[in-house]
């Protein structure tokens, strides 16, 4: 039931508050209703003489629709970032194979002077983890500045979430790694004596 004090607020005040503000009712159920009963819409229509009732909606619909524009940013950012991550595994694939291509020669002579495959292999994946080092290293400052904003824009995340920072700069380190272990095994097959005579 609603208490309305009648001798300090007079019917016009009260029929424009009910205009401009109509009155929003939260019925509570025993188990999980999917759409509104129709139980619980004749009991609301009952005390008002049949008046037509507003819109009727569960309280999950109240919250996917308050949460929709959050979850729209949350799935944008997303995919940003997945293609983030695919220009950086390709940018990086693309600098070691040019790379390799361009030290065919050094290569070949340190082939020649008694290196194994697996020295060389690892030379060239050293180079392209270094490189995904210092892209880390550039760009964890510059998250945590920026966190800050994002928080404003996805509900309950922390500014400064270690385990995210760590699953992400993880995640870098192996994708580094993938894209220079191809141009590893093609440093490995380079013949020695092609390469000094292409030198």
């Amino acid at each position: 039931m609603l208490y309305v004090p009648e001798m300090q607020v007079p019917d016009g005040l009260n029929a424009r508050n009910n205009g401009l503000l109509p009155l929003t009712w939260v019925v509570r159920s025993a188990g999980t209703v999917a759409l509104p009963s129709l139980a619980v819409q004749e009991a609301l229509r009952a005390p008002s003489g049949g008046l037509p009732l507003g819109r009727m909606r569960t309280m999950h619909q109240v919250v996917a629709a308050s949460s929709a524009r959050t979850a729209s940013y949350t799935l944008l950012l997303g995919v940003f970032a997945g293609m983030a991550l695919v220009l950086a595994a390709l940018g990086l694939y693309g600098l070691m194979a040019y790379s390799v291509e361009q030290r065919a020669v050094e290569i070949g002579i340190r082939m020649a002077l008694g290196a194994m495959p697996h020295d060389v292999r690892s030379m060239v994946i050293l180079q392209g983890t270094r490189l995904g080092v210092l892209g880390i290293a550039v760009g964890v400052p510059a998250v945590v500045m920026l966190a800050h904003v994002m928080n404003s824009l996805i509900v309950g995340m922390r500014p400064w979430d270690p385990a995210i920072f760590g699953g992400v700069a993880g995640g870098l380190m192996l994708v580094a790694l993938l894209a220079s272990y191809v141009p590893s095994l093609r440093a490995t097959r380079v013949d020695p004596v092609e390469a000094l005579r292409g030198g």
